[in-house]
């Protein structure tokens, strides 16, 4: 899985662990019985959680209890309810919410503007395909470079430039998924690459394989 820029709890067979942003694809393997419960918080969300740099979890696992001291006794109830419960996935949707909005809502902090702000303009990132350079999101955002380097490292887990080139490689390695036959100039160009060797080099980077290798990985 080539994860997004944002924090994420997992509850997987009664234990609870909080996922920083992976830079690098993130391999699990699921087998046998059990479940798997995901929370994804919103670019920037999680910050007023940590009261911390989100920058100290950035490609690491912890115990989500260091966060959430009920974690563990969560996802030890989901589990015993899910294992007995024969619905359908609407049945287990309302075993799961109610838990989880209690255990987050014992831990929601003030709003915080900042943090808004910031996932606004994460946001602006993956919906603007213009955006391909910090300098395009400090236009956007009226703040200098300098601010929005250490406000992106302490809300978001990683650098301005880090999630514009995600976007970047999230959209061609959809149009890949979507054309497999296209060739990877044409998708380095309109996925805002300046050439196909720039395409290349992020792809072995991050996803650890060259466009060619995805595209046949996925056949």
């Amino acid at each position: 899985m080539l994860t997004d820029p944002c924090v994420h709890l997992q509850m997987i067979d009664g234990h609870a662990r909080l996922l920083g942003v992976m830079r690098r694809p993130l391999r699990m393997r699921i087998e046998g019985r059990g479940f798997v419960v995901g929370v994804k918080f919103l670019p920037g969300g999680f910050q007023p959680f940590l009261g911390a740099s989100v920058a100290e979890l950035t490609d690491r696992a912890v115990p989500a209890r260091h966060v959430f001291p009920m974690a563990h006794e969560c996802a030890a109830t989901l589990g015993s309810a899910i294992d007995g419960c024969s619905g359908d996935a609407g049945a287990h949707a309302a075993i799961i919410g109610p838990c989880l909005d209690a255990m987050l809502g014992a831990h929601i902090a003030a709003r915080d503007p900042i943090a808004e702000e910031m996932g606004r303009l994460v946001t602006h990132v993956a919906t603007h395909g213009c955006v391909r350079r910090v300098a395009d999101l400090v236009a956007v955002s009226g703040r200098s470079e300098r601010t929005l380097q250490r406000l992106f490292l302490r809300y978001v887990g990683v650098s301005p430039s880090w999630v514009i080139r995600w976007h970047r490689l999230e959209a061609a390695a959809r149009q890949l998924t979507e054309r497999p036959r296209a060739l990877a100039s044409v998708v380095a160009q309109t996925s805002g690459y300046a050439d196909q060797a720039h395409l290349i080099r992020d792809f072995r980077t991050t996803i650890g394989v060259t466009p060619g290798a995805y595209v046949q990985g996925r056949d």
